[in-house]
């Protein structure tokens, strides 16, 4: 078996300890980093995720070890999470809806083929 594969959650609300638990349970998934718009969280989270660092979102993107982008934030903001993910070449699976209107998750799709980069 390779490598896990390495995710960044962005968005530490109550949704995320559902996914933090399953998580924990697979060898074929590592949690990379997590942020969220309260830094206390954030470090708190990490703190209790082995290897996990807490960063801003935009160092999130920025960060070359991550792959995926799991995004929990709340839905006014799952476009622009969506977006910058996909920007930095990173593939993101997103808590629903997608986006608020159709074009903007179709615009979210769009984008993401043209990176080459996977969406759910």
């Amino acid at each position: 078996m390779g490598s896990p594969h390495a995710v960044g959650i962005v968005g530490l609300g109550v949704i995320s300890s559902q996914y933090l638990d399953l998580f924990a349970q697979s060898p074929s998934i590592r949690i990379a980093a997590v942020a969220d718009l309260r830094p206390d969280r954030t470090a708190e989270v990490a703190a209790g995720i082995p290897g996990a660092r807490a960063l801003t979102v935009d160092e999130m993107m920025a960060d070359p070890e991550v792959q995926t982008v799991l995004n929990l934030t709340v839905p006014a903001a799952h476009a622009e999470v969506a977006h910058a993910a996909i920007a930095a070449g990173k593939s993101v699976h997103g808590e629903k809806p997608l986006a608020l209107t159709v074009a903007e998750g179709r615009a979210v799709m769009d984008a993401a083929a043209a990176a080459g980069v996977h969406v759910s």
